[in-house]
């Protein structure tokens, strides 16, 4: 209580001095210091997007495989995938080899009740260049093989594995 007297108290005195009497519209503001202000904060936030790139994340399709299937490395890309924080995962890859079809993510389950690969349908065309590298976020449990498969239509066809297979940190 005694915060808001006090603070009413200075009101009080300071506003006649901000707005003398006999002037119904005071004169307006300076922008110019405004102008600065914002010129700054516009360049801090082309230098925040430039430092801290947004991260890839997927949306996942199921493929349902021969209930026997199990990866194998494929030769046309190599990746890595270096962190510990699935949310900020960097992705590096190298196009070994040309090879028909569009590459995708994808990830294969493990300790589910079926053989299930989920592959990534958000990003068409991430693997456009020879080498590459980015942020990834992904929302899997730790330990899921991470590799690249041939874009497929077929839901129970059994993925075409285009890199070698690293597992998720």
């Amino acid at each position: 209580m005694p915060r808001l007297i006090l603070t009413l108290v200075l009101l009080v005195f300071t506003l006649p001095k901000l707005y003398p009497a006999g002037e119904e519209n005071p004169p307006p503001a300076s922008t110019v210091g405004e102008d600065l202000t914002e010129t700054a904060v516009e360049g801090e936030e082309e230098a925040v997007a430039e430092s801290e790139p947004v991260p890839v994340g997927c949306f996942w399709k199921s493929l349902l495989p021969d209930p026997e299937f199990q990866p194998k490395a494929g030769d046309a890309y190599r990746i890595a995938v270096a962190g510990s924080d699935r949310a900020s995962l960097v992705f590096s890859y190298a196009r070994l080899r040309p090879h028909e079809g569009e590459p995708r993510l994808a990830v294969h389950t493990r300790k589910t009740p079926d053989n299930r690969v989920l592959v990534d349908h958000a990003n068409p065309g991430l693997f456009t260049a020879e080498t590459g590298e980015f942020t990834l976020s992904l929302v899997v449990p730790s330990g899921w093989p991470l590799y690249l498969v041939q874009a497929s239509d077929n839901p129970y066809a059994d993925p075409v594995v285009l890199s070698n297979i690293v597992e998720l940190p």
